[in-house]
């Protein structure tokens, strides 16, 4: 009823689920944790895999092998990586609407820019936060059309424009499906849930879930 499920997580989670439940459940196991966290799970499996590709590309093997080696062992992809909630998944189409930016700002087809605009949807279903880096990579790249290449000023609109119509594509599918949930969001802050008394200790538990993914206080 708090309205701030990750759709993104939620939604397909709940269709694993019910293919596990309709093949193993029984009375005595009616629910499987493992299978709630699978999806996480598989998603920070391959964000680690994309971001090695990713960088590898665009830099070189080592390099990509050291940025894979690195989220593989960070505390806090450690955490999202098992948490039912949609940050897993929400860092996995955010490296891939990465991907296929860099692909459609060379390219220039709709293709890439369609790629691109699916899998910033797809982030921002599982985390709606994610837009604040979307926003930035946006922006940037908006930048790179018009300020980097050797392009004529035609083409250069052109690409824009491509990039423009899909991300309204997307924004409108998004709005479409977010839309149900935006009031009971608007609902539940309403009834203070964050308002509390930020103390010494609550500081230093923050300290100590920034540097490991995991709080020091027994919830």
């Amino acid at each position: 009823n708090k309205g701030n499920n990750h759709l993104g997580f939620t939604i397909p989670t709940r269709a694993v689920h019910d293919i596990w439940a309709s093949i193993w459940s029984s009375e005595d196991r009616p629910f499987s944790e493992a299978v709630i966290r699978f999806l996480p799970l598989l998603a920070s499996f391959g964000s680690i895999l994309l971001l090695g590709v990713l960088v590898a590309r665009y830099s070189s093997p080592i390099v990509g092998l050291g940025a894979a080696f690195l989220l593989a062992i960070c505390p806090w992809h450690l955490h999202y990586s098992v948490e039912a909630r949609g940050y897993s998944q929400m860092i996995f189409f955010l490296l891939l609407a990465f991907l296929f930016m860099i692909r459609a700002l060379r390219s220039g087809k709709w293709r890439d820019w369609l790629y691109m605009a699916g899998a910033q949807l797809a982030a921002m279903l599982c985390v709606p936060v994610a837009v604040d880096v979307l926003l930035v990579s946006n922006v940037s790249a908006i930048a790179m059309i018009f300020f980097t290449g050797e392009k004529s000023r035609s083409d250069r609109v052109t690409i824009a424009s491509r990039m423009v119509v899909a991300n309204l594509l997307a924004a409108m599918i998004y709005l479409q499906l977010i839309g149900p949930a935006v009031e009971q969001v608007r609902f539940y802050m309403s009834t203070g849930p964050l308002v509390g008394h930020m103390s010494l200790g609550w500081w230093s538990d923050i300290w100590v879930i920034l540097t490991s993914g995991m709080s020091s206080v027994d919830q």
